[in-house]
């Protein structure tokens, strides 16, 4: 019975992943852009993030190739990688001053 009851939330949570951490990373980069500047985000974290995204991505590929997972990896590492280099755009260029 625990067995069943456990699978049933599993299978109803996991499909909520890949959107809550999307929103997230997106809101982020949104940020970002909007407001041309990233001084407040650490382009090593999100370095780290998707360097941690893509190595499970290799690991579930290699492992089980559950493909719901693979998308939500696949998804982190993307967004992870944009906030990351878009970091790095917005920490390079010369801020103007008004």
């Amino acid at each position: 019975m625990w067995s069943l009851l456990c699978t049933i939330i599993y299978f109803m949570l996991s499909p909520m992943c890949t959107p809550i951490s999307a929103s997230s990373k997106i809101v982020q980069l949104l940020a970002i852009l909007r407001a041309k500047n990233a001084e407040s985000v650490s382009p090593l974290t999100w370095f780290i993030s998707a360097f941690t995204n893509l190595t499970r991505v290799f690991t579930i590929w290699m492992d089980s190739a559950d493909i719901l997972l693979l998308g939500n990896f696949i998804i982190s590492v993307l967004l992870s990688s944009s906030i990351m280099f878009s970091a790095l755009y917005y920490r390079m260029r010369p801020v103007k001053q008004d």
